[in-house]
């Protein structure tokens, strides 16, 4: 329906098209060209135009003036596709004479002015939806109610902004708009009316009670009159209001909570305070809730206790702690849950609302408990627990950082200790010698205490090892039953100068006249020479040393030490502080901290005490004596066998004496009587060392037996064995260019040197480097320092073997000048003939090889292999090659040929080649190897 400027009223029939009714005759008219057609909706604009919705038809066109009606589809043709549907529901003309079409798929706009359609920006997010109401703003902005929210168009930022349920609207589909005085937007609903009051942001609804009977309205019928009253069609009828008349009643009632749900499951009072909580009487009442921490999902049921219009409240609410935005519930709806909070005090703020109305704010404190795990005594524990582990990490750390640096010592001292042994090799050996001539009283004392005093230096390097070995895990124990009386009393007598000397009154003290123990003799006496050691050096002259040897039972202990042997070593010195007793059976530990007090020492040597004595399975403790000023060390060793494994048990006779003797002197006469026997020979001994005054030594010492080459380092001995055949090498290990195991790998390894003995003269006395040398192929293996008659046996014996072996092997051709033999060649003899015989008649033709060689004797090339390595000991290509380099050598000393030519002339094609191999075989390249002839020929 619509009234124009004339005073006319057009009704839109649902059957019979459009009529028109003169409010002044009262006379009804239907427009003929609309007749028996649908009308929806009908508009004017400002040149007296009606537009009118044929429903399933479009829009049409009336001219109120002429009279004249036209189709809208004549619009211009490329705009046409913008008119989206022909099922329009209702128009709207605004203020620029753009006509507004609301339709099953969304808007359309027209432009009347130009009679084309046009495009509005964004509207495709209304395309599924039906549009059911228009509403133009005193802003200019376009209202659209639909089937799925209410819609605004902003003309000056042309976008779309969508208002919903979600936002306060009472229901989704909207039926009707209109604009009230103040500039807020009505508009009606499947479920009341709702007030958009544009300038708080908010949204007040209205459904039944008050005046308003009808909840559900019918879309599309609305009306704004002149005088502001706004009308909404619904199912009971016409709701007309004046807006201004309508003011938010005060909403005076309390919210109250009625019910309580844990999980979904309604509790009570008497459910909550079986805890710590401290709650009123009934649930309205309570303030407090107190809550487990398993039971941090939970509803509240609330209400006004106003039972007329319960279903338009709606309730708000907000934890002030997690948010400051109000959450609201849908109409009619009064409970409220929270989902999985975390542990803590919460403020739940709940307030209803009616027709726009709130009640004042109700506050209930919830309090959800925190786990055990959570709790101020559980953080207290994971401190302290974080702070042990933090403080085991430290001393992890610390405790790791010193075993490196005590690993850092001990590495310095066996390098220390390998480097000491050379000198040393120079100090102890011709000591011996010097000790072998007769000299006076006086003389011989003063020689015998350096010599004593230079093995007293060797034994501490050897414990640095022995504590090594005990790291590293490869130190054994043998041990063997020993009466541990005997063995004291012979260790007693290695001090008996010194404590005399020193008037020290030095006694040994035991009850049995024997007492079996089970020890490793070479290992168990370091430890008492140890702590005798150290009561020698902590005792001041004049003091009392006393050794103690029992036997016991230890009723408290379970194990091994329940049955032991005892030795007690006390002495009478300043004794040890007692807050450093723990301490000195820790590695590079000293326990006098005054070097004028004692000596200076590694402080290792109690450290390897612990180590054997726990390798006994025994205990050593210190203490300081209470009877008077001094300490007293007590090693138990368990009695028995038993704790004993297998592979720490050897026969009684195995290693029988003690370790650790001062050198006799009595068979000096014999001695030198052997030595002067030795006479000059002609054999040739090669002495490889980088130390000269080593060499110096050892040359002095040899060169009256044997010719002597020296040479200062690997490279050097190689070449000089390949030159000069010695008859036996006598090497050190550690040398620049090339160490002694790489000489030994190389002189075995090559046909001219293999059968030359070599023995490795060095002051790497660990077990593996034995091994390695000897695996590289060493014939013998002396540490340093050495004794110079076992070397000078070692090498004669050596060579002794070499002569016997070769005259093994050529006995019969050494007396073919005195037996007459008869001439039988054997089969290997035929063999090598016709060998030899092949290879010399095509020396110099590149093609012989294994393959030609082994076709013309007539084998396959598997059993020449075989049979030349049973005869020479090396492979057949191998062979071939040896007499090419041994013919190239014959050529070149005749200096008929130079190099290339001589390498061609035993079949070398490369040049390169030739040189590499002939360098390998000799020592020297071709062209030293001329110089070297040259000298030789020269006397040089």
């Amino acid at each position: 329906m619509f009234e124009d400027s004339n005073h006319t009223l057009w009704v839109g029939t649902y059957y019979n098209g459009l009529a028109a009714l003169d409010t002044r005759t009262n006379q009804c008219s239907f427009l003929p060209q609309l007749a028996g057609q649908r009308i929806k909706s009908m508009v004017e604009d400002s040149r007296k135009n009606l537009y009118i919705s044929v429903f399933g038809v479009g829009l049409k066109g009336y001219n109120l003036s002429t009279g004249k009606v036209w189709e809208l589809a004549s619009a211009a043709p490329e705009t046409r596709g913008l008119m989206k549907n022909r099922w329009i529901n209702v128009l709207l003309c605004d203020s620029k004479d753009l006509i507004w079409i609301g339709n099953y798929k969304g808007i359309s706009c027209y432009d009347a002015r130009n009679d084309r359609y046009i495009k509005i920006q964004g509207d495709s997010v209304m395309d599924s939806h039906v549009c059911y109401s228009l509403l133009e703003d005193r802003n200019g902005d376009i209202w659209m109610g639909t089937n799925n929210g209410l819609y605004t168009w902003s003309r000056e930022q042309e976008t779309f902004r969508r208002f919903s349920t979600e936002d306060g609207l009472s229901n989704n589909v909207i039926c009707g708009l209109a604009e009230d005085k103040d500039g807020n937007i009505w508009c009606s609903t499947f479920r009341g009316i709702n007030q958009i009051k544009t300038g708080e942001g908010r949204i007040i609804s209205f459904y039944t009670g008050n005046g308003l009977i009808d909840k559900e309205f019918s879309r599309g019928v609305y009306s704004h009159d002149k005088e502001g009253r706004i009308y909404f069609g619904g199912n009971y009828g016409i709701t007309h209001f004046a807006p201004e008349m309508i003011h938010p009643t005060v909403f005076h009632k309390e919210v109250m909570v009625t019910n309580m749900y844990l999980d979904n499951h309604p509790v009570t009072v008497q459910t909550l305070s079986g805890g710590k909580a401290v709650i009123d009487k009934t649930l309205i009442d309570s303030r407090d809730f107190y809550l487990s921490h398993e039971d941090n999902t939970f509803s509240f049921e609330f209400s006004t206790m106003d039972f007329r219009e319960a279903e338009n409240i709606h309730y708000e609410y907000r934890l002030k702690e997690l948010s400051t935005l109000w959450s609201s519930t849908l109409p009619g709806i009064n409970r409220i849950t929270y989902s999985h909070l975390s542990p803590g005090s919460y403020t739940l703020e709940v307030r209803a609302c009616e027709n726009g109305s709130y009640t004042p704010v109700k506050e209930l404190r919830i309090h959800i408990a925190s786990p055990w795990y959570q709790t101020t005594i559980a953080y207290v524990c994971y401190s302290i627990i974080l702070l042990v582990l933090g403080m085991q990490v430290y001393f992890y750390i610390k405790r790791k950082r010193r075993e490196e640096i005590n690993e850092e010592k001990l590495k310095f001292f066996i390098n220390i200790s390998h480097e000491i042994r050379s000198p040393m090799t120079l100090i102890i050996s011709p000591l011996e010698s010097l000790l072998k001539r007769d000299y006076d009283e006086v003389t011989s004392k003063a020689l015998r205490s350096m010599y004593r005093n230079a093995n007293r230096i060797i034994g501490l390097l050897n414990q640095l090892l022995d504590i090594r070995k005990i790291d590293k895990g490869q130190m054994r124990i043998a041990c063997s039953e020993t009466d541990m009386v005997c063995f004291i009393r012979e260790l007693f007598q290695t001090f008996d100068y010194q404590s005399e000397k020193r008037n020290i009154r030095f006694t040994f003290e035991h009850e049995q006249a024997e007492l079996p123990v089970w020890i490793d003799r070479n290992n168990f006496d370091k430890v008492l020479l140890n702590v005798l050691s150290n009561a020698f050096k902590y005792t001041p002259d004049g003091g009392e040393i006393t050794v103690r040897l029992t036997s016991g039972i230890d009723k408290k202990a379970s194990g091994a030490l329940r049955n032991y042997a005892e030795i007690a070593v006390s002495d009478t010195g300043d004794g040890i502080d007692e807050n450093k007793l723990e301490k000195i059976f820790e590695r590079f530990y000293q326990a006098s901290a005054d070097l004028s007090s004692a000596p200076l020492g590694f402080g290792i040597g109690l450290n390897l005490c612990r180590l054997l004595v726990n390798l006994h399975h025994g205990t050593i403790v210190a203490f300081n004596r209470k009877d008077c000023k001094g300490s007293c060390f007590v090693i138990r060793i368990p009695l028995g066998n038993s704790h004993l494994k297998k592979d720490e048990m050897v026969e009684p006779s195995v290693g029988s004496h003690v370790a650790l003797q001062i050198p006799s002197y009595e068979l000096a006469e014999n001695m030198e009587k052997t030595k002067a026997g030795r006479s000059k020979t002609h054999y040739k001994v090669l002495v490889v060392d980088d130390d000269e005054e080593v060499r110096e030594f050892l040359q002095a010492e040899l060169s009256a037996t044997y010719r002597v080459i020296t040479c200062k380092n690997g490279m050097e001995g190689l070449q000089a064995a390949l030159k000069q055949q010695p008859d036996i090498i006598v090497s050190d290990v550690v040398m620049p260019e090339m160490d002694g195991f790489t000489l030994v790998k190389k002189l075995k390894g090559n046909s001219n040197t293999n059968h030359i003995p070599v023995v490795l003269l060095t002051s790497k006395i660990e077990h593996s480097d034995r091994i390695r040398g000897l695996d590289k192929g060493a014939d013998a293996y002396l540490t340093k320092p050495f004794v110079v008659d076992e070397l000078l046996t070692l090498i004669s014996n050596l060579i002794a073997n070499r002569i016997l072996l070769k005259g093994k092997f050529s006995g019969a051709q050494a007396q073919e000048d005195k037996v007459k033999s008869i001439e039988v060649k054997s089969n290997d003899e035929l063999l090598m003939e016709r060998l030899m015989n092949i290879i010399n008649a095509h020396l110099d033709d590149p093609e012989l090889n294994v393959e030609m060689l082994a076709e013309r004797v007539g084998l396959s090339r598997v059993q020449l292999h075989r049979r030349l390595k049973e005869l020479t000991g090396i492979p057949a290509s191998e062979f071939i090659r040896n007499i090419r380099l041994k013919q190239a050598a014959i050529l070149l000393k005749d200096k008929k040929m130079n190099i290339s030519q001589t390498a061609y002339a035993v079949g070398f094609v490369n040049h390169t080649h030739f040189s590499t191999a002939f360098k390998k075989f000799y020592g020297v390249s071709p062209t030293d190897y001329i110089i070297n002839a040259v000298k030789g020929e020269n006397g040089g």
